[in-house]
C-alpha cells in the first residue's frame, strides 16, 4: 500500500497533467485511479442515503470539474483525494439539500468558488446539521428500525448519522455508561463493528437487486 506521501506526490503528478491540456489520457487514469475510492469513502460516510446513486453521481461530478478546472486544486493546501472527496461531499449534500420540500433547499455549498471547498471541513457541523435535517432524519429512523430489531443498536446508529463521536454517549446508548471506560470503548466498538458489517451487508444486498 503506498504511502500518504506517495499519494499525495501522485496527485501532484496528475494535477500537473491535467494543467498542461494536453495529455489525451490523464483524465481516464485519475478517474481509475481516484473514482473506486472516492465512492468508497461517501458510501461508509452516508451508509443510508435515500438513493445509493447519488454517491456515485457526485463522485462523477467531482472528478469531471477537476477535469474542467485544474486551477481550483491547489497541491499545498491538500491532497488532490481529499480535495476531489470534500468537492463530492458537497455535491452530495447539495443534491440532498434541493430535494422537493427539503428545509435545506436553499442552503447549498457555492461550489463554484474554490476557497468554499477548503473551508468544508471547518464547518463539518454546519454540513450535517444540513444533511441531517428533522425531515430527512426522521425518514431514515423509519429505515433503520426495519434493519436493527435491537434497540441499543438502533440508538447507536442514530448517533451515529448525528455525527456524534463521544464513546460516552454510545455507551449510554448500550446501557453500559456504568461499567469502567475501557470496558465501555471496547463494547462501543464491537457495537459499532457489528452495525458496519449489518450495514455493509444490507447495502451489497441491494446492489446485487439492481
Amino acid at each position: 500500500m503506498s504511502s500518504p506521501e506517495d499519494r499525495k506526490l501522485l496527485g501532484e503528478h496528475f494535477h500537473r497533467r491535467l494543467l498542461s491540456g494536453s495529455d489525451l489520457t490523464v483524465s481516464s487514469e485519475a478517474a481509475e485511479e481516484y473514482l473506486p475510492a472516492l465512492v468508497r469513502r461517501l458510501k461508509r460516510n452516508f451508509p443510508m442515503l435515500p438513493d445509493p446513486h447519488l454517491v456515485e453521481t457526485a463522485a462523477n461530478d467531482a472528478l469531471l470539474d477537476l477535469i474542467d478546472h485544474p486551477e481550483r486544486f491547489e497541491p499545498s493546501r491538500s491532497s488532490l483525494f481529499t480535495y476531489l472527496y470534500w468537492r463530492a461531499r458537497s455535491y452530495l449534500l447539495n443534491s440532498l439539500g434541493r430535494g422537493k420540500g427539503s428545509p435545506a433547499q436553499e442552503k447549498v455549498v457555492e461550489l463554484d468558488d474554490p476557497e468554499a471547498v477548503y473551508k468544508l471541513e471547518a464547518q463539518e457541523a454546519d454540513a450535517e446539521t444540513l444533511l441531517i435535517s428533522r425531515e430527512y432524519q426522521a425518514g431514515i429512523i423509519e429505515k433503520l428500525r426495519r434493519v436493527f430489531t435491537d434497540p441499543g443498536d438502533l440508538r447507536v446508529v442514530v448517533l451515529r448519522i448525528e455525527w456524534v463521536r463521544e464513546t460516552s454517549a454510545y455507551a449510554e446508548a448500550l446501557g453500559v455508561a456504568n461499567r469502567p471506560e475501557d470496558e465501555q470503548k471496547k463494547l462501543v466498538k464491537k457495537a459499532k463493528d457489528r452495525i458496519e458489517k449489518i450495514l455493509e451487508r444490507r447495502f451489497r444486498n441491494k446492489e446485487r437487486g439492481r
